[in-house]
């Protein structure tokens, strides 16, 4: 065994002695001068002293001196050069600097396999000194199911420390210590991640101490719980009014900017504890009133400001647009209730503002083709809807079950009937545990028997999302500040958790009833109708957590249950009724040709993306 001196500190060499001249690359790139010299170098091609003095404004001897340290560590080489006069260029050498933990294990294995066999005499039990034979040693752990990655690793701890004339006993033990110490520092690390998971607040832990069968429906796919990490919410609706009522930060805003200001400002605070989808509701008629007394070029310009600053966020946006006159908005007014004097005035009453406000949106985002920003129409009147363009949702408010309001963050709806439209706003869904329906359609004999058990499993959902909902609303209270400065009051509550969802999805209905040949509306129908009366009266009316039935359109969890099913990908994601979306409060979307748009308008259907 020998010692080097590196740096003026003694190191033991061994196996990790190919670290040494990366090391020393690592040491001549210790200030961001050299390593901007080297990329000079890689960018523009070679270069001398003087050019590189120059470039980077350094003091000719300081430029001298650090490309000499870069070459004698082996990144830069030089060579002399005759144009007018003789020069040295300096030019970059190839080399590959991967010193992150899978970098530093390759070049430690690649000077493994380059070194030659070690060979070395053992002293068997019969006392016979005998040429050591790895595959030999390694048989009776091979038959014992030892697997020979394992063997190969204790085997390299083993080597490195036998010399000539070592009894077989003692290379025995040296494997036994080498193989413990794996076992130990497994060990240790498992018993580490697992304390550390059990210290978390989060709802893998809660199912894990309460409800155990729960995460065996999840791992076999019955059923998948989404957002099992820690506690956030999947999406969050936005409240425009409350922000121009209350402020964020103790000031209320006076211009069409400051609002939007405040608006971003209130994203990147719910950013914090949820997945970055938000909605912003009835945008139109909410930002109205800020843009009033502008003309026709100036809202533009002030819209493409806040679209700008929306799509800039890099969270997927919503904006919740009002076609015609929303009913709930005929008595509402701009101001706070205690402010309310004599004249009120209502959001009604800028109803053609806010259309020209919609139709501008959509203009912009077919012009700037933003990234980030879908919109999402409201249409209280189909005679006004305009022209829409492909990415637009069409949300049809006209029929009595959808009125009267409900709120939207792409796939998820927020029904008002848990609190009317004070419902529909500042709220999010904390939790979905989506079903796969055909599993259970493969292994029952009927319709009726699928019905059954379908409505048993919604049954056990919700019973997981009641013990999910103890935990969840603790775990906010405890990390996370839910309130916003108000002008009115102190503080005021920007995401009222009482009021956020829990929902159950349902995976691959239209796939199930296929498979039971259900395939007219009538059955369809009926089908849906005592999936959702059965939802409703044993989940929906007890009124304990806010809980919304959805039909799953997730490509990914859909992808999951069609492999499990054994069935085509995309085969779960196969359309429902659009007459049947009535019966998924929590969400139902269906995708339709911009060709089709105008024959769907005289039909009963919900909400529908424009492919």
């Amino acid at each position: 065994m020998r010692y080097v001196v590196f740096k003026n500190v003694i190191c033991m060499d061994g196996k990790y002695d190919v670290l040494e001249p990366v090391a020393r690359k690592i040491q001549a790139l210790d200030n961001p001068v050299k390593l901007k010299i080297l990329a000079m170098l890689i960018e523009e091609g070679s270069k001398s002293v003087t050019d590189i003095s120059k470039d980077m404004r350094l003091n000719f001897s300081t430029a001298h001196k650090y490309l000499e340290q870069l070459q004698a560590a082996g990144l830069v080489s030089s060579k002399e050069v005759s144009e007018n006069r003789l020069k040295r260029m300096f030019f970059v050498e190839p080399f590959d600097l991967d010193i992150s933990p899978q970098g530093i294990a390759k070049i430690v294995e690649n000077k493994k396999k380059d070194q030659p066999k070690r060979t070395f005499k053992v002293i068997n039990e019969q006392g016979e000194e005998v040429e050591f034979d790895e595959k030999i040693f390694s048989q009776k752990y091979l038959k014992r199911g030892l697997p020979s990655a394992t063997i190969k690793l204790a085997l390299d701890y083993v080597l490195a420390q036998a010399y000539d004339s070592i009894t077989l006993i003692e290379l025995r033990e040296l494997f036994r210590q080498a193989l413990a110490k794996k076992i130990d520092n497994i060990s240790s690390v498992m018993e580490m991640i697992e304390s550390s998971e059990l210290r978390g607040k989060t709802y893998y832990n809660m199912l894990k101490l309460n409800n155990p069968e729960a995460l065996k429906m999840h791992m076999n796919g019955d059923i998948f719980i989404q957002n099992l990490g820690e506690p956030k919410l999947l999406n969050f609706v936005h409240d425009l009014r409350g922000i121009g009522i209350h402020g964020v930060n103790g000031t209320r805003p006076k211009t069409a900017k400051e609002l939007i200001d405040q608006l971003v400002f209130a994203i990147k605070f719910v950013s914090g504890f949820s997945l970055p989808y938000h909605s912003v509701d009835t945008f139109n008629y909410y930002y109205a009133p800020f843009v009033q007394n502008f003309s026709s070029g100036e809202i533009l310009a002030e819209l493409k400001y806040a679209l700008d600053k929306l799509d800039g966020l890099n969270k997927e946006i919503f904006l919740c647009l009002e076609i015609g006159k929303p009913e709930f908005l005929a008595n509402m007014p701009l101001e706070f209730m205690t402010e309310i004097k004599e004249k009120v005035t209502t959001y009604s009453s800028y109803a053609n503002i806010a259309k020209d406000v919609s139709d501008k949106i959509l203009s912009l985002i077919v012009r700037e083709k933003y990234k980030n920003i879908r919109a999402i129409l409201k249409c209280w009147d189909k005679k006004a809807l305009p022209d829409c363009p492909q990415g637009v949702f069409v949300a049809n408010m006209c029929e009595s079950w959808q009125k009267p309001n409900a709120s939207f963050v792409g796939f998820t709806r927020f029904d008002p009937d848990w609190k009317k439209w004070f419902g529909t706003n500042r709220v999010g869904e904390i939790q979905e545990i989506v079903i796969n329906l055909p599993k259970i359609a493969a292994r029952v004999k009927n319709i009726d028997s699928f019905l059954n058990e379908t409505n048993s499993i919604i049954k056990i959902c919700y019973e997981m999302l009641l013990g999910m909902a103890e935990g969840a609303g603790g775990h906010f209270l405890r990390n996370y500040d839910v309130g916003l400065k108000s002008v009115q009051r102190e503080r005021w509550e920007y995401v009222p958790l009482v009021d956020c969802s829990y929902s159950i999805g349902l995976a691959g209905l239209s796939t199930s009833l296929s498979m039971f040949k259900i395939n007219k509306e009538e059955q369809i129908k009926h089908a849906t109708e005592n999936i959702y009366k059965y939802f409703a009266g044993s989940a929906q009316n007890q009124k304990k957590i806010r809980a919304n039935l959805k039909l799953n359109r997730s490509r990914s969890i859909n992808a999951r249950f069609a492999f499990i099913n054994k069935l085509a990908e995309g085969a779960l994601n196969q359309p429902l009724s659009l007459a049947s979306q009535k019966y998924f409060p929590g969400g139902h979307l269906e995708f339709i040709e911009k060709s089709k748009l105008k024959d769907l308008l005289n039909k009963d259907f919900g909400l529908i993306r424009v492919t």
